[in-house]
Protein backbone atom coordinates (compact mmCIF):
# COMPACT_ATOMS: atom_id res chain seq x y z
CA UNK A 1 0.00 0.00 0.00
CA UNK A 2 1.08 3.61 -1.06
CA UNK A 3 2.18 5.93 1.41
CA UNK A 4 0.65 9.49 0.87
CA UNK A 5 3.33 12.23 2.20
CA UNK A 6 1.80 15.27 -0.32
CA UNK A 7 -1.56 16.28 -1.04
CA UNK A 8 -2.25 19.99 -2.62
CA UNK A 9 -5.06 21.61 -4.40
CA UNK A 10 -4.75 24.87 -6.61
CA UNK A 11 -7.49 26.50 -8.33
CA UNK A 12 -5.97 28.23 -11.30
CA UNK A 13 -6.48 29.58 -14.54
CA UNK A 14 -5.68 28.66 -18.14
CA UNK A 15 -5.05 31.59 -20.24
CA UNK A 16 -4.61 29.88 -23.52
CA UNK A 17 -7.85 28.19 -23.17
CA UNK A 18 -9.77 32.16 -22.85
CA UNK A 19 -12.82 32.60 -25.18
CA UNK A 20 -15.82 34.97 -25.10
CA UNK A 21 -16.67 33.58 -21.91
CA UNK A 22 -13.64 34.95 -19.94
CA UNK A 23 -11.07 32.70 -18.70
CA UNK A 24 -11.41 29.17 -17.25
CA UNK A 25 -10.47 27.96 -14.00
CA UNK A 26 -8.71 24.57 -13.45
CA UNK A 27 -7.98 22.54 -10.30
CA UNK A 28 -4.25 21.28 -10.35
CA UNK A 29 -4.04 18.37 -7.85
CA UNK A 30 -0.69 17.19 -6.45
CA UNK A 31 0.26 13.88 -4.72
CA UNK A 32 3.75 13.16 -3.90
CA UNK A 33 4.92 15.60 -6.45
CA UNK A 34 2.37 13.95 -9.16
CA UNK A 35 0.45 16.40 -10.90
CA UNK A 36 -2.85 16.46 -12.81
CA UNK A 37 -5.45 19.17 -13.64
CA UNK A 38 -9.33 19.19 -13.50
CA UNK A 39 -11.84 21.38 -15.46
CA UNK A 40 -13.84 23.01 -13.13
CA UNK A 41 -16.21 24.19 -15.87
CA UNK A 42 -16.43 27.66 -14.89
CA UNK A 43 -15.11 30.95 -16.54
CA UNK A 44 -14.10 34.26 -14.92
CA UNK A 45 -12.25 37.50 -15.65
CA UNK A 46 -8.95 37.21 -14.93
CA UNK A 47 -8.51 41.07 -13.52
CA UNK A 48 -10.78 39.95 -10.94
CA UNK A 49 -8.89 36.56 -9.57
CA UNK A 50 -6.91 36.70 -6.92
CA UNK A 51 -5.14 34.10 -4.85
CA UNK A 52 -7.22 31.32 -6.44
CA UNK A 53 -10.27 32.90 -5.60
CA UNK A 54 -12.25 36.06 -7.24
CA UNK A 55 -12.15 39.73 -5.50
CA UNK A 56 -16.09 38.93 -5.67
CA UNK A 57 -18.16 41.96 -5.79
CA UNK A 58 -21.48 40.76 -8.02
CA UNK A 59 -23.64 38.24 -7.13
CA UNK A 60 -22.66 35.50 -10.20
CA UNK A 61 -19.30 35.72 -8.71
CA UNK A 62 -19.88 34.87 -5.06
CA UNK A 63 -21.17 31.94 -6.72
CA UNK A 64 -18.56 31.11 -8.87
CA UNK A 65 -16.44 31.25 -5.14
CA UNK A 66 -19.14 29.12 -3.65
CA UNK A 67 -18.61 26.20 -6.37
CA UNK A 68 -15.05 26.02 -6.37
CA UNK A 69 -15.34 25.90 -2.51
CA UNK A 70 -17.36 22.73 -3.19
CA UNK A 71 -15.63 21.46 -5.78
CA UNK A 72 -12.22 21.46 -3.40
CA UNK A 73 -14.67 19.81 -0.94
CA UNK A 74 -15.56 17.18 -3.01
CA UNK A 75 -11.68 16.51 -4.10
CA UNK A 76 -10.96 16.61 -0.58
CA UNK A 77 -13.39 13.86 0.45
CA UNK A 78 -12.57 11.57 -2.26
CA UNK A 79 -9.02 11.69 -1.28
CA UNK A 80 -9.62 10.89 2.38
CA UNK A 81 -12.09 8.35 1.17
CA UNK A 82 -9.29 6.22 -0.36
CA UNK A 83 -7.04 7.27 2.32
CA UNK A 84 -9.23 5.32 4.57
CA UNK A 85 -10.06 2.40 2.56
CA UNK A 86 -6.02 1.75 1.95
CA UNK A 87 -6.32 1.97 -1.87
CA UNK A 88 -3.51 3.24 -4.41
CA UNK A 89 -3.03 6.72 -4.61
CA UNK A 90 -2.01 8.71 -7.80
CA UNK A 91 -3.32 12.43 -8.78
CA UNK A 92 -4.89 10.79 -11.89
CA UNK A 93 -6.23 7.84 -10.02
CA UNK A 94 -8.19 10.55 -7.38
CA UNK A 95 -8.80 12.68 -11.10
CA UNK A 96 -10.25 9.31 -12.25
CA UNK A 97 -12.43 8.55 -9.12
CA UNK A 98 -13.90 12.14 -9.42
CA UNK A 99 -15.01 11.91 -13.26
CA UNK A 100 -16.51 8.54 -12.53
CA UNK A 101 -14.10 6.90 -14.42
CA UNK A 102 -13.15 4.43 -12.88
CA UNK A 103 -10.68 1.19 -13.53
CA UNK A 104 -12.17 -2.12 -14.96
CA UNK A 105 -11.32 -4.18 -11.67
CA UNK A 106 -9.52 -7.31 -12.35
CA UNK A 107 -9.99 -11.06 -11.32
CA UNK A 108 -7.67 -13.45 -9.39
CA UNK A 109 -7.37 -15.36 -13.04
CA UNK A 110 -6.89 -12.16 -14.90
CA UNK A 111 -4.12 -11.46 -12.57
CA UNK A 112 -2.77 -15.24 -12.80
CA UNK A 113 -2.89 -15.20 -16.77
CA UNK A 114 -1.15 -11.91 -16.73
CA UNK A 115 1.63 -12.52 -14.51
CA UNK A 116 2.04 -16.31 -16.56
CA UNK A 117 2.19 -14.21 -19.62
CA UNK A 118 5.07 -11.75 -18.18
CA UNK A 119 7.14 -15.43 -16.95
CA UNK A 120 6.18 -16.82 -20.07
CA UNK A 121 8.30 -13.76 -21.67
CA UNK A 122 11.10 -14.94 -19.49
CA UNK A 123 11.18 -18.00 -19.92
CA UNK A 124 10.98 -17.70 -24.10
CA UNK A 125 14.19 -15.56 -23.30
CA UNK A 126 16.21 -18.37 -21.61
CA UNK A 127 15.87 -16.39 -18.10
CA UNK A 128 13.21 -18.49 -16.16
CA UNK A 129 12.89 -22.24 -16.52
CA UNK A 130 9.96 -23.89 -18.79
CA UNK A 131 9.40 -25.92 -15.56
CA UNK A 132 8.03 -23.60 -13.15
CA UNK A 133 5.88 -22.01 -15.89
CA UNK A 134 4.09 -25.72 -15.81
CA UNK A 135 3.85 -25.01 -12.37
CA UNK A 136 1.87 -21.97 -12.56
CA UNK A 137 -0.48 -23.71 -15.07
CA UNK A 138 -1.09 -26.60 -12.33
CA UNK A 139 -1.66 -24.01 -9.79
CA UNK A 140 -4.43 -22.25 -12.00
CA UNK A 141 -6.04 -25.45 -12.67
CA UNK A 142 -6.17 -26.25 -9.27
CA UNK A 143 -7.51 -22.67 -8.54
CA UNK A 144 -10.49 -22.88 -11.29
CA UNK A 145 -11.49 -26.22 -9.51
CA UNK A 146 -11.46 -25.04 -6.10
CA UNK A 147 -13.60 -22.13 -6.76
CA UNK A 148 -16.09 -24.06 -8.99
CA UNK A 149 -16.86 -26.70 -6.84
CA UNK A 150 -16.19 -25.01 -3.39
CA UNK A 151 -17.45 -21.13 -3.77
CA UNK A 152 -19.65 -22.13 -7.40
CA UNK A 153 -18.08 -19.32 -9.24
CA UNK A 154 -16.00 -19.47 -12.55
CA UNK A 155 -13.53 -16.51 -11.03
CA UNK A 156 -13.26 -13.56 -7.92
CA UNK A 157 -12.56 -10.06 -8.09
CA UNK A 158 -9.12 -9.29 -6.33
CA UNK A 159 -10.69 -7.56 -3.80
CA UNK A 160 -13.49 -10.21 -2.94
CA UNK A 161 -10.48 -11.92 -1.84
CA UNK A 162 -10.51 -12.70 1.62
CA UNK A 163 -7.54 -13.99 4.09
CA UNK A 164 -10.41 -16.92 4.32
CA UNK A 165 -9.80 -17.87 0.87
CA UNK A 166 -6.45 -19.24 1.43
CA UNK A 167 -6.81 -21.40 4.44
CA UNK A 168 -10.33 -23.11 2.55
CA UNK A 169 -8.21 -23.44 -0.59
CA UNK A 170 -5.41 -25.32 1.36
CA UNK A 171 -8.04 -27.63 3.15
CA UNK A 172 -9.96 -27.94 -0.15
CA UNK A 173 -6.30 -29.93 -1.73
CA UNK A 174 -5.23 -31.72 1.15
CA UNK A 175 -8.62 -33.28 1.84
CA UNK A 176 -10.55 -33.41 -1.27
CA UNK A 177 -7.43 -33.78 -3.55
CA UNK A 178 -5.72 -35.67 -1.25
CA UNK A 179 -2.73 -33.93 -1.52
CA UNK A 180 0.48 -34.31 0.92
CA UNK A 181 1.13 -30.96 3.31
CA UNK A 182 4.23 -30.43 0.89
CA UNK A 183 2.62 -30.85 -1.81
CA UNK A 184 -0.26 -28.37 -1.29
CA UNK A 185 2.01 -25.31 -0.04
CA UNK A 186 3.56 -25.55 -3.37
CA UNK A 187 0.31 -24.78 -5.04
CA UNK A 188 -0.30 -22.36 -1.92
CA UNK A 189 3.12 -20.20 -2.77
CA UNK A 190 2.21 -20.16 -6.57
CA UNK A 191 -1.08 -18.35 -5.36
CA UNK A 192 0.44 -16.20 -3.07
CA UNK A 193 3.07 -14.60 -5.96
CA UNK A 194 0.14 -14.08 -7.88
CA UNK A 195 -1.23 -11.33 -5.43
CA UNK A 196 2.11 -10.17 -4.58
CA UNK A 197 2.49 -9.28 -8.33
CA UNK A 198 -1.16 -8.04 -8.44
CA UNK A 199 0.27 -5.47 -5.13
CA UNK A 200 3.00 -5.03 -7.51
CA UNK A 201 0.82 -3.85 -10.39
CA UNK A 202 -1.19 -1.59 -8.24
CA UNK A 203 -4.22 -3.77 -8.96
CA UNK A 204 -5.08 -4.36 -5.15
CA UNK A 205 -3.95 -2.53 -2.23
CA UNK A 206 -2.54 -5.32 -0.24
CA UNK A 207 -2.21 -9.15 -0.10
CA UNK A 208 -5.10 -10.94 1.81
CA UNK A 209 -2.63 -14.50 1.78
CA UNK A 210 0.11 -12.45 3.57
CA UNK A 211 -1.15 -13.94 6.96
CA UNK A 212 -1.04 -17.54 5.30
CA UNK A 213 2.83 -19.28 6.14
CA UNK A 214 3.40 -22.00 3.88
CA UNK A 215 4.88 -24.98 6.56
CA UNK A 216 6.82 -27.42 5.21
CA UNK A 217 7.76 -30.78 6.43
CA UNK A 218 10.77 -32.31 5.50
CA UNK A 219 10.59 -35.63 3.49
CA UNK A 220 12.60 -38.69 5.14
CA UNK A 221 14.07 -39.09 1.55
CA UNK A 222 15.68 -42.32 1.47
CA UNK A 223 20.04 -42.47 0.70
CA UNK A 224 22.38 -44.80 -0.09
CA UNK A 225 25.26 -46.40 2.03
CA UNK A 226 28.83 -46.48 0.83
CA UNK A 227 28.42 -50.49 0.54
CA UNK A 228 24.94 -50.22 -1.37
CA UNK A 229 26.47 -47.44 -4.12
CA UNK A 230 29.43 -49.66 -4.75
CA UNK A 231 27.21 -52.62 -5.00
CA UNK A 232 24.91 -51.37 -7.17
CA UNK A 233 28.26 -50.08 -9.71
CA UNK A 234 29.53 -53.66 -9.61
CA UNK A 235 26.57 -55.36 -10.03
CA UNK A 236 26.04 -56.92 -13.67
CA UNK A 237 23.25 -55.58 -15.02
CA UNK A 238 21.55 -58.49 -17.39
CA UNK A 239 20.61 -55.87 -20.37
CA UNK A 240 21.48 -52.75 -21.46
CA UNK A 241 18.67 -50.51 -20.84
CA UNK A 242 18.54 -51.46 -16.88
CA UNK A 243 22.66 -50.65 -17.14
CA UNK A 244 22.43 -47.24 -18.58
CA UNK A 245 20.03 -46.38 -15.77
CA UNK A 246 22.29 -48.15 -13.35
CA UNK A 247 25.61 -46.02 -14.81
CA UNK A 248 22.98 -42.68 -14.90
CA UNK A 249 21.68 -43.09 -11.42
CA UNK A 250 25.50 -43.97 -10.05
CA UNK A 251 27.04 -40.55 -12.22
CA UNK A 252 24.68 -38.35 -10.33
CA UNK A 253 25.61 -40.33 -6.99
CA UNK A 254 29.14 -38.84 -7.33
CA UNK A 255 27.99 -35.69 -8.94
CA UNK A 256 24.97 -34.39 -6.88
CA UNK A 257 23.28 -33.66 -10.36
CA UNK A 258 19.39 -33.32 -10.70
CA UNK A 259 17.46 -35.37 -13.46
CA UNK A 260 16.98 -32.58 -15.89
CA UNK A 261 20.35 -31.20 -15.57
CA UNK A 262 21.73 -34.68 -16.11
CA UNK A 263 20.26 -35.45 -19.34
CA UNK A 264 21.53 -32.05 -20.84
CA UNK A 265 24.81 -32.60 -20.01
CA UNK A 266 27.23 -32.16 -22.86
CA UNK A 267 31.44 -32.78 -23.58
CA UNK A 268 31.35 -29.21 -23.52
CA UNK A 269 30.19 -28.66 -19.80
CA UNK A 270 33.90 -30.35 -18.80
CA UNK A 271 37.12 -28.65 -18.79
CA UNK A 272 40.47 -28.86 -17.65
CA UNK A 273 42.50 -27.49 -14.92
CA UNK A 274 45.52 -25.59 -14.69
CA UNK A 275 46.89 -29.09 -12.84
CA UNK A 276 45.05 -30.78 -15.46
CA UNK A 277 42.13 -32.35 -13.13
CA UNK A 278 38.82 -32.60 -15.34
CA UNK A 279 35.71 -30.83 -13.68
CA UNK A 280 32.17 -30.65 -15.26
CA UNK A 281 29.94 -27.41 -15.05
CA UNK A 282 26.51 -26.41 -15.69
CA UNK A 283 23.64 -23.80 -14.70
CA UNK A 284 21.05 -25.43 -12.97
CA UNK A 285 17.77 -25.10 -15.05
CA UNK A 286 16.24 -24.93 -11.57
CA UNK A 287 17.67 -21.87 -10.36
CA UNK A 288 20.27 -21.00 -12.91
CA UNK A 289 23.21 -21.03 -10.27
CA UNK A 290 26.02 -22.58 -11.58
CA UNK A 291 27.62 -25.73 -10.36
CA UNK A 292 30.99 -27.27 -10.82
CA UNK A 293 33.03 -30.24 -9.63
CA UNK A 294 35.59 -32.25 -9.91
CA UNK A 295 34.76 -35.31 -11.37
CA UNK A 296 35.66 -38.14 -9.51
CA UNK A 297 36.81 -41.76 -11.15
CA UNK A 298 33.70 -43.85 -11.11
CA UNK A 299 31.89 -40.84 -13.11
CA UNK A 300 35.04 -40.14 -15.15
CA UNK A 301 34.63 -44.45 -15.92
CA UNK A 302 30.97 -43.68 -17.02
CA UNK A 303 31.89 -40.67 -19.57
CA UNK A 304 34.38 -42.78 -21.21
CA UNK A 305 32.05 -45.93 -21.09
CA UNK A 306 29.88 -44.02 -23.15
CA UNK A 307 32.07 -42.65 -25.63
CA UNK A 308 30.97 -44.31 -29.07
CA UNK A 309 26.89 -44.63 -27.69
CA UNK A 310 24.48 -43.02 -30.13
CA UNK A 311 23.71 -39.85 -27.14
CA UNK A 312 27.73 -38.88 -27.73
CA UNK A 313 27.42 -39.31 -31.43
CA UNK A 314 23.77 -38.32 -32.67
CA UNK A 315 22.41 -36.85 -29.44
CA UNK A 316 25.33 -35.05 -28.64
CA UNK A 317 25.12 -35.79 -25.30
CA UNK A 318 27.03 -36.75 -22.41
CA UNK A 319 24.95 -39.75 -20.63
CA UNK A 320 22.44 -41.96 -22.59
CA UNK A 321 18.72 -40.33 -22.71
CA UNK A 322 15.75 -41.66 -21.08
CA UNK A 323 12.63 -40.36 -19.33
CA UNK A 324 12.33 -39.48 -15.86
CA UNK A 325 9.48 -41.60 -15.29
CA UNK A 326 10.83 -44.59 -17.56
CA UNK A 327 14.16 -44.01 -15.16
CA UNK A 328 12.04 -44.67 -12.23
CA UNK A 329 10.75 -47.34 -12.99
CA UNK A 330 13.54 -49.32 -14.00
CA UNK A 331 15.65 -48.28 -10.98
CA UNK A 332 12.94 -50.32 -9.08
CA UNK A 333 14.19 -53.22 -10.71
CA UNK A 334 17.93 -52.51 -10.18
CA UNK A 335 17.49 -51.96 -6.12
CA UNK A 336 15.46 -55.81 -6.21
CA UNK A 337 18.54 -57.07 -8.38
CA UNK A 338 20.88 -55.70 -5.65
CA UNK A 339 19.30 -56.51 -2.80
CA UNK A 340 18.50 -52.70 -1.86
CA UNK A 341 15.42 -52.23 0.42
CA UNK A 342 14.78 -48.59 -0.13
CA UNK A 343 12.43 -47.11 -2.58
CA UNK A 344 14.73 -44.78 -4.95
CA UNK A 345 14.11 -42.30 -7.13
CA UNK A 346 16.45 -40.02 -9.55
CA UNK A 347 16.35 -37.41 -6.80
CA UNK A 348 17.41 -39.70 -3.72
CA UNK A 349 20.72 -39.74 -5.86
CA UNK A 350 21.61 -35.82 -4.99
CA UNK A 351 20.37 -36.44 -1.26
CA UNK A 352 22.87 -39.13 -1.69
CA UNK A 353 25.85 -37.08 -2.93
CA UNK A 354 25.15 -34.11 -0.54
CA UNK A 355 25.27 -36.68 2.54
CA UNK A 356 27.06 -40.01 2.34
CA UNK A 357 29.42 -38.67 -0.55
CA UNK A 358 30.12 -35.25 0.43
CA UNK A 359 29.02 -34.41 3.75
CA UNK A 360 30.05 -38.17 5.58
CA UNK A 361 33.88 -37.04 4.22
CA UNK A 362 34.14 -33.74 6.18
CA UNK A 363 33.46 -31.70 2.72
CA UNK A 364 32.13 -28.20 3.93
CA UNK A 365 28.51 -27.37 3.67
CA UNK A 366 29.50 -24.05 1.75
CA UNK A 367 31.85 -26.38 -0.35
CA UNK A 368 28.76 -29.37 -1.11
CA UNK A 369 26.14 -26.16 -1.37
CA UNK A 370 28.18 -24.85 -4.30
CA UNK A 371 28.50 -27.78 -6.10
CA UNK A 372 24.91 -28.52 -5.88
CA UNK A 373 24.26 -24.97 -7.76
CA UNK A 374 22.35 -23.89 -4.58
CA UNK A 375 21.12 -19.90 -4.07
CA UNK A 376 21.73 -20.34 -0.15
CA UNK A 377 23.20 -22.38 2.14
CA UNK A 378 19.02 -23.12 3.80
CA UNK A 379 18.61 -25.51 0.46
CA UNK A 380 21.55 -27.49 1.62
CA UNK A 381 20.82 -27.67 4.45
CA UNK A 382 17.50 -29.91 3.34
CA UNK A 383 19.77 -32.13 1.95
CA UNK A 384 22.40 -32.58 4.90
CA UNK A 385 21.45 -35.72 7.40
CA UNK A 386 23.74 -36.52 10.71
CA UNK A 387 23.93 -40.53 9.96
CA UNK A 388 25.58 -43.06 12.24
CA UNK A 389 28.92 -42.88 9.89
CA UNK A 390 29.19 -39.11 10.67
CA UNK A 391 28.64 -39.10 14.34
CA UNK A 392 30.91 -41.84 14.43
CA UNK A 393 33.83 -39.89 12.65
CA UNK A 394 33.39 -36.60 14.83
CA UNK A 395 32.87 -38.50 17.72
CA UNK A 396 36.07 -40.34 17.08
CA UNK A 397 37.98 -37.55 16.31
CA UNK A 398 37.12 -35.99 19.35
CA UNK A 399 38.15 -38.98 21.34
CA UNK A 400 41.51 -38.60 19.96
CA UNK A 401 41.04 -34.61 20.84
CA UNK A 402 40.36 -35.32 24.44
CA UNK A 403 42.80 -38.14 25.15
CA UNK A 404 46.04 -35.92 25.67
CA UNK A 405 43.52 -33.36 27.89
CA UNK A 406 42.41 -36.17 29.83
CA UNK A 407 45.88 -37.55 30.66
CA UNK A 408 46.75 -34.39 32.04
CA UNK A 409 43.86 -34.07 33.77
CA UNK A 410 44.59 -37.57 35.52
CA UNK A 411 48.63 -37.07 36.07
CA UNK A 412 47.62 -33.65 37.86
CA UNK A 413 45.07 -35.05 39.97
CA UNK A 414 47.25 -37.93 40.98
CA UNK A 415 50.33 -35.85 42.10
Amino acid sequence: MQTVTNFALLFWLKTKGANSKGVPVYCRVTINGQRTEIATGKYVNPENWQHGRLIAKTKEEKEINQYLANFQSIITRHYDKMVENGLQITSELLKNRILGKTEKKMTFLEAFDWMMKEFGEKVDKGNRAQGSLDKMKYTRDKLVTFMKDQLKVSDILLENIKPSFVHDFEHYLTTKHSLQNNSAMKYIKISKQVLKFAVSKSKLSANPFDSFTCSYIEPDVEILEMHEILNMWRKEMPDSQLEEIRDIYIFCVFTGYAYKDSMGLEEDNIFLSINREKFITTDRAKTDQKEMLLLLDIPLQIIEKYQNHKCRLIQNKLLPQHYNSHFNKYLKVITALCGIKKHLTHHTARHTFATTITLENDVPIETVGKMMGHKSLKSTMRYARVTKKKILNNMTVLRETLKPILKEQITHTGS
